[in-house]
């Protein structure tokens, strides 16, 4: 065995049995030659005899976010018995923290699928079993691996404005070709780049938002929820001067009850001439407002003159199950809802509820907050 001591057996008759003990997992070698009663002797032989005695382990790698309701899983094993291997896999996964796990695939020799059972605004666990060629059957993986499928339809304006609402009229529209561009095109523009042709420049006075309303997961759905999104705002003109709210960016959260929170208001409270605000990152920890039916307005606002304007490219606008939870922060900037934000930049206004509108000259359509 494996190069070491012969040993002898006596087998009588035309057939019989041997038992020979190896140890350890692996292939061994077993050198074997017999003599008849006449004393002939065979040329010796080798058989190779694989022992695997540890089951494999598998693990499952979805995507952690998705837009869409389907999408792509993988999955991998590993034997670790030397030249052991995986032949089939098992995967089941589980809806919402509150679900209980179901078969997806059983006994299959694939290493990735199409998990096509998604529905917007849950999550979906998976987890996976390896069975090796020796027929042993490998625990489950830990189960920790999930998709969170978006409650938010077309957050990356691929599809144009399809699932966003927003007044006809309004200074809306997606581009795919903006030098601002913050995010990946297309993206969406609220407001004028252009300042017009009027004495004052022909600036429209009012709002440019887009809003979708969707029903958010409750607490023992989600283990976290947050909104986040990319965004940039360029403005000629003050966010608070003299008294009341001018030109800003804002998001707002409405709740089904007439409840409404002004989560960011981003501005320029100093200016000389343009005032490009950069690219930033917008994120708010939503679980006070898990289990309820919303609505996420975000909307660009010139509000006192015709004569400076501001506009904002918005893109991204995602829900994510965070793996470590967001508290409500912009990066360069400050942000509401009755929380302190983190300022990086000297220059940005904070307005926990919306201000008055204008009394200045309305040239336009648009609606005033």
């Amino acid at each position: 065995m494996d190069g070491g001591t012969w040993h002898s057996e006596t087998v009588s008759g035309a057939a019989g049995s041997v038992t020979v003990g190896v140890s350890g997992d692996g292939a061994h070698m077993v050198d074997h030659w017999a003599v008849d009663q006449a004393g002939n002797q065979e040329t010796p032989g080798h058989l190779t005899v694989k022992i695997d005695l540890i089951p494999p382990r598998a693990s499952v790698s979805p995507p952690p976010y998705s837009n869409e309701t389907s999408f792509g899983v993988e999955w991998t094993g590993r034997d670790p018995t030397p030249g052991g291997s995986v032949a089939v896999y098992n995967v089941q996964y589980m809806k919402d923290l509150t679900g209980s796990w179901t078969n997806w695939l059983i006994a299959t020799s694939d290493t990735s699928r199409t998990f096509t059972n998604g529905e917007r605004g849950h999550i979906y666990y998976f987890r996976a079993s390896a069975t090796d060629a020796a027929g042993r059957l490998g625990v489950w993986s830990s189960g920790d691996a999930y998709t969170w499928v978006d409650s938010l339809e077309n957050g990356d304006f691929s599809q144009g404005l399809e699932g966003w609402s927003f007044v006809p009229g309004d200074p809306v529209e997606t581009v795919s070709d903006s030098a601002e561009a913050c995010g990946t095109a297309p993206e969406v523009l609220l407001g004028h780049p252009e300042k017009g042709t009027g004495e004052y420049g022909g600036v429209p006075i009012g709002g440019a938002a887009i809003s979708q309303e969707i029903q958010l997961p409750s607490a023992d759905q989600v283990p976290a929820l947050s909104l986040s999104l990319r965004y940039h705002m360029t403005t000629y003109d003050y966010v608070d001067y003299p008294l009341d709210p001018q030109d800003s960016f804002d998001v707002v959260i409405r709740d089904g009850v007439g409840g409404e929170d002004l989560v960011l208001r981003d501005g320029a409270r100093t200016l000389s001439g343009l005032g490009d605000r950069g690219c930033k990152e917008f994120a708010l920890n939503l679980g006070a407002y898990l289990g309820q039916r919303i609505t996420i307005e975000l909307s660009n606002w010139n509000r006192h003159d015709d004569q400076y304007n501001t506009w904002t490219y918005v893109d991204d606008v995602r829900l994510v199950v965070p793996r470590t939870i967001c508290l409500p922060l912009v990066f360069d900037g400050y942000t509401g809802n009755g929380m302190p934000g983190l300022q990086a930049g000297p220059w940005d206004e904070l307005e926990r509820e919306p201000g008055p509108p204008s009394t200045g000259p309305d040239l336009s359509a648009y609606r005033r907050r």
